[in-house]
């Protein structure tokens, strides 16, 4: 259909990518979001924890960078 829609760019960049959709209103970005984890005390945290995290924060940022470049 056709329409307007706010979405987060990590979820439309492959459709900005081909040209199926079409930034507008690119003057009013969506709000920040904030992502958290939660887990453990530091002492008895699995460290298999841990790496999953940091790996999951490293690729999120680059997506989100990837992402920015097509704003």
């Amino acid at each position: 259909g056709r329409g307007i829609v706010l979405k987060p760019l990590f979820e439309v960049a492959d459709h900005l990518r081909s040209g199926a959709l079409v930034p507008v209103a690119t003057a009013t970005p969506p709000l920040a979001v904030q992502l958290s984890t939660l887990s453990q005390h530091r002492r008895l945290k699995d460290p298999k924890v841990q790496l999953f995290a940091d790996y999951m924060a490293q690729h999120i940022r680059e997506d989100l960078r990837r992402a920015m470049a097509l704003a």
